[in-house]
């Protein structure tokens, strides 16, 4: 059998052939993704790689040869855009179903769904946000400006179209794009003035002792101890009581024994120059609460100049932090700016290390006129520069419920998913990423494959009516469920004679645990984010209790009862940001392994060794789950001559 597959991932399809003995004498895919390939050419060698399949003429689709079965499953932001979650800024990458996420109603909503794919970008470039590599159609929140004459003051006067939505690729420097004003005013932590002060300077110079009291014969008991680098000429604008010691010639450093504080600083503001932050349960502080804290960062890293405020920092999520802090505080817009620096550099005779930097800036007071523009709930940042990129990238994009937006790098942009059922802009087979079937029907005109195969995922009506009509075939609705221990509703489009089993096999998530113990019947969808656990395991069972996205695992049925009871006891109708736990009740709670989800995905145990646990959780989250696929190509063994 000679087969081709399109997006072949970690080529599935290839591991159904083989389980029902069926003879491939050659197998041409395209695939994009190197861990895919990696793995497939661990597992499959002899696999025929074409590249990308966007790039192939049809010209290179006849030197194929006769193909026999031709097979296909057809994800805007790139890895590392700063979307502002509730635990913090957050790679877009990095975000999990479920993790709430800022919108531009200033609401805080879950995301329901996370794509990603291949695709041509573009690098925008405004005033107040770091430069983002974003798709095309990416819609972004904008006013556009024009400059009406004013005869009875003679001056030209901007004025300002109303607010709407405009793909990426469209925008210019007439437009201005939003960044929301943080309204909400709680102090969750009820923190003092002099805690805030504090806080900010820890922020800008400070760090905690993380060392445990092993010489005191207290090896299980850590200091408590945050300790700040003041400079010698600024002492006096500290309390004298504290312990206080000189560090280097113009340096002095401040230690504060205060179990309290120093919990609050690791937890959020973080440790590390280049982890600092400002949290969002920080940005949430009344504005004199917050001003505080900014005073207490200027104090420690800030230059002023006349009414010009510069805070200089080598962390991204501070920079961007300051940012929304400064605008809420003051009313202002801020710029930003990086700075690309050598990895080392001379000083004194001695070579050191040193790390790319951010600057933030502002000017406090009213001034007449400025580049951005304010309004009651944003400030409207004038775009630079759109640029095209030559090269593609891997870019990710959410689906959050409700609102349909989000903020990436402080910039307000609205849901852009193919076959998202609540966008409410969605584009359908129009989309990038959707459009990739229509290489699959030209390329299927060309070769004119015996058998064909195509899955996708839930969609309108309208699309899948427009999928049946140029395939010839209606879909086939099937969730994994039934052959599986994991929930995956898939439509599967195929001319392959039907002589399989779909019927309910009754497989359980336990039947497949490795160990411990599971509320669910079905694993949810296996996400890549879910290969890693959070924080502290208190996070991972307060996001599968109160969302239900999660498969979190317990070491027993009396554990999981435990940690319910406590939750209820404690932390129900809490936030994440709100949970604050040192009970041990919680520890053991983790999530699916490599190997059950490979159980799950009916793939060979270790079929995913040749790459990390992350990479292979989003492989085999990606892929077909096997065994529904070996339903359908059953009907292949009626070619005698091609089965073992």
């Amino acid at each position: 059998m000679k087969v081709l597959s399109y997006c072949d991932g970690m080529s599935c399809g290839q591991i159904a052939l083989k389980k029902l003995g069926i003879i491939v004498d050659e197998y041409f895919a395209t695939e994009i993704k190197h861990s895919a390939i990696k793995v497939t050419k661990d597992n499959f060698p002899n696999t025929k790689y074409l590249g990308d399949l966007t790039l192939l003429t049809n010209e290179d689709l006849k030197r194929l040869g006769n193909i026999d079965l031709f097979i296909s499953g057809t994800p805007c932001f790139v890895k590392g855009s700063k979307v502002l979650s509730e635990t913090g800024y957050v790679g877009i990458e990095s975000l999990k179903v479920g993790d709430k996420v800022l919108t531009h109603l200033g609401n805080w909503m879950p995301v329901n769904a996370i794509g990603a794919k291949l695709s041509k970008t573009i690098t925008l470039k405004a005033q107040g946000i770091l430069n983002t590599v974003t798709t095309e159609n990416h819609p972004y929140f904008c006013r556009t400006m024009t400059r009406v004459w004013n005869n009875s003051k003679r001056v030209y006067e901007r004025t300002f179209s109303e607010p709407t939505w405009k793909p990426a690729g469209e925008l210019s420097k007439k437009d201005f794009i939003a960044v929301p004003k943080l309204k909400e005013e709680t102090n969750e932590l009820n923190l003092t003035d002099e805690e805030c002060r504090l806080i900010g300077r820890y922020i800008a110079d400070g760090h905690t002792r993380k060392d445990y009291r092993v010489s005191e014969g207290r090896p299980n008991d850590r200091q408590w101890q945050m300790i700040l680098s003041v400079g010698s000429h600024k002492i006096p604008e500290f309390d004298t009581k504290h312990c206080l010691y000189k560090h280097t010639k113009s340096v002095h450093r401040m230690v504060f024994s205060n179990k309290r504080l120093v919990e609050i600083v690791e937890r959020e503001c973080l440790s590390g120059a280049k982890n600092k932050r400002i949290s969002p349960t920080l940005l949430k502080l009344p504005k004199d609460k917050l001003e505080i804290l900014l005073q207490g960062i200027i104090e420690g890293d800030g230059h002023i100049i006349g009414n010009v405020v510069s805070v200089s920092t080598i962390s991204v999520e501070l920079a961007q932090s300051l940012c929304l802090a400064i605008t809420k505080v003051y009313g202002v817009g801020a710029s930003i700016y990086f700075f690309k620096k050598p990895p080392t550099c001379v000083i004194e005779g001695r070579t050191v290390n040193q790390s790319d930097s951010y600057k933030v800036s502002f000017r406090k007071g009213v001034q007449k006129q400025t580049k951005y523009h304010v309004c009651e709930d944003y400030i409207w940042f004038p775009v630079r520069s759109v640029e095209e990129n030559e090269v593609k990238e891997f870019v990710y994009n959410i689906e959050v419920d409700q609102d349909n937006t989000y903020s990436v790098n402080n910039a307000v942009v609205h849901n852009c998913k193919d076959f998202s059922q609540a966008n409410k802009i969605r584009l359908g087979l129009k989309g990038e990423k959707s459009s990739l079937f229509y290489n699959f029907v030209d390329a299927l005109n060309v070769v004119k494959p015996k058998y064909f195969f195509f899955e996708n995922v839930k969609m309108d009506k309208e699309d899948m009516d427009i999928i049946s009509n140029e395939l010839g075939v209606k879909p086939v609705r099937v969730n994994s469920k039934v052959v599986s221990g994991a929930l995956r509703d898939r439509f599967y489009w195929t001319n392959i004679p039907f002589f399989g089993d779909l019927s309910d096999k009754g497989i359980k998530l336990q039947d497949v645990l490795d160990s411990g113990w599971t509320d669910r019947d079905k694993a949810r969808c296996l996400l890549e984010s879910d290969s890693r656990p959070l924080s502290t395991p208190v996070k991972m069972f307060h996001r599968h209790y109160s969302t239900g996205f999660t498969t979190p695992i317990f070491l027993s049925e009396e554990h999981y009862k435990a940690c319910e009871n406590h939750y209820n006891d404690n932390f129900k109708g809490l936030s994440a940001s709100e949970i604050v736990c040192n009970s041990d009740v919680y520890n053991g709670i983790r999530y699916l392994t490599r190997n059950e989800r490979e159980k799950l995905q009916g793939v060979p145990l270790n079929y995913t060794k040749s790459v990390s646990e992350n990479e292979a959780a989003g492989l085999l989250g990606d892929g077909w789950t096997v065994d529904v696929v070996v339903e359908f190509f059953k009907g292949l063994k009626g070619d005698n001559k091609w089965i073992t």
